[in-house]
């Protein structure tokens, strides 16, 4: 923190953004999740990457799965996506959620 402002030194080396759409790019990736209280997020001049946190010495991304990817596909898949934006950093991945499926109205039955 920088005692005249209390603010978080944020790495530069690393654009949030462009971790987002690396991580979004994986086909087991249906969304990037904010965390339980929003607190999932890189905050920038004016714009806010959620489900994206770039620290000193990691960048964490938050990953909603869609439904029958495996954990470790999933895990795999984002860290190698990101890898080439995340600045040499340990980049670690939060299985948030899963999103469900979306049921196929031809099986759904009506009275």
């Amino acid at each position: 923190m920088t005692p005249t402002t209390g603010q978080v030194d944020r790495p530069r080396d690393v654009d949030a953004s462009a971790v987002r759409r690396a991580a979004l790019s994986s086909p087991h990736v249906a969304a990037l999740h904010p965390g339980e209280h929003g607190e999932a997020a890189t905050y920038l001049p004016g714009d806010r990457v959620v489900g994206v946190q770039v620290r000193n010495d990691s960048v964490v991304v938050h990953v909603v799965s869609r439904w029958g990817a495996a954990a470790d596909d999933v895990i795999r898949d984002v860290r190698a996506a990101v890898r080439p934006a995340a600045g040499g950093r340990r980049i670690d991945i939060v299985l948030a959620d899963v999103q469900l499926p979306t049921p196929d109205p031809a099986a759904v039955l009506t009275p």
